[in-house]
């Protein structure tokens, strides 16, 4: 878009001046500097009523309809929305870097000796969520959770033989527009919950217990924004963490509640992609031994079912 001739619309500003022209609540003074680009700040006075919304606009400077090259504001957007982010002059949208999926990428790590485990994401990607499997090996979990923002880290009661970290990763744009964050909380209360800050969704959570004593019953999505840790009881030094990114349609939470066997998986929908997991005893009195992304979907595995357990998988648009 071209930008108007300033000298011209000084000169016929003037000339409407001069002449005593007045304006309505509908006009422009042609004096108001003006953006010519709908990602620009916009200077013009605000639009009136309606007038956006009757011509499906809602950002940035649009043609008064006088014809005069004269401007009105239509409004800014809340982030990460950006004025024709999503490909439409002057209508509030998202750019597929800051609102698209993921297109997270599945590392692991296997240690046959020591009851800890750890993965670390490839240089330069964040860690979207993870998990620990036993390998079958029947021992039970400690700890689940994130080490720092680019690697899991596992603890078990034991080691059998054979245990395994994984971690969901991911390359994030540089402006942080997605709003890549990790929460945490002590835990308080048997099932705690941390929540993701704002309007953001969790993408993945953990649960750390530090002191390395007690053992893990639940780690899931308790809702679209919040994670929840269960251990044997409250004693000892444990945190519950729950990683959050803006929320946006790409990401959606699923569950299935398994009434008779011990394990469980869940398959993302056709079409969407593994991010994260998770399982809960369902407030029984059960162990976890194995939470882990298995192919696009997530496993589980407890030591017993005592009558109702929860596998979750947090799944994305590929």
């Amino acid at each position: 878009m071209e930008r108007p001739c300033l000298s011209m619309t000084l000169l016929i500003g003037l000339a409407l001046l001069s002449a005593g022209g007045s304006h309505g609540s509908d006009s422009l003074s042609l004096l108001a500097p003006v953006s010519a680009a709908a990602d620009e700040p916009c200077n013009a006075p605000p639009a009136p009523l309606n007038f956006c919304f009757k011509r499906d606009k809602d950002c940035g400077c649009i043609d008064d309809d006088k014809g005069m090259g004269g401007k009105f504001n239509c409004g800014t957007c809340p982030p990460p929305d950006t004025c024709g982010g999503g490909g439409k002059d002057n209508v509030c949208g998202c750019t597929q870097e800051c609102c698209g999926p993921f297109r997270s990428q599945i590392v692991r790590n296997t240690a046959a000796t020591g009851n800890t485990v750890s993965v670390s994401c490839p240089t330069g990607l964040k860690v979207l969520g993870g998990g620990c499997g036993d390998d079958f090996t029947s021992t039970r979990l400690r700890s689940s959770a994130p080490q720092g923002d680019s690697a899991w880290s596992c603890s078990f009661e034991s080691n059998p033989g054979s245990l395994t970290a994984w971690a969901e990763c991911a390359a994030l744009p540089p402006a942080g527009c997605k709003g890549y964050e990790i929460v945490s909380t002590p835990l308080h209360n048997i099932p705690a919950v941390v929540k993701c800050p704002g309007t953001k969704v969790v993408l993945g959570g953990g649960c750390r217990d530090i002191l390395g004593n007690r053992l893990l019953k639940s780690t899931y999505p308790s809702a679209k924004n919040e994670w929840s840790c269960a251990w044997e009881d409250t004693n000892g030094s444990l945190e519950v963490i729950a990683i959050c990114a803006n929320g946006n349609d790409h990401v959606q939470v699923y569950s299935k509640r398994e009434f008779k066997n011990n394990n469980a998986f869940l398959q993302c929908p056709e079409g969407k992609k593994i991010v994260s997991g998770g399982c809960s005893d369902d407030f029984t009195d059960t162990f976890a031994e194995t939470s882990q992304p298995n192919a696009n979907g997530w496993f589980c595995d407890w030591v017993i079912n005592p009558g109702s357990l929860t596998i979750y998988a947090i799944c994305e648009d590929p």
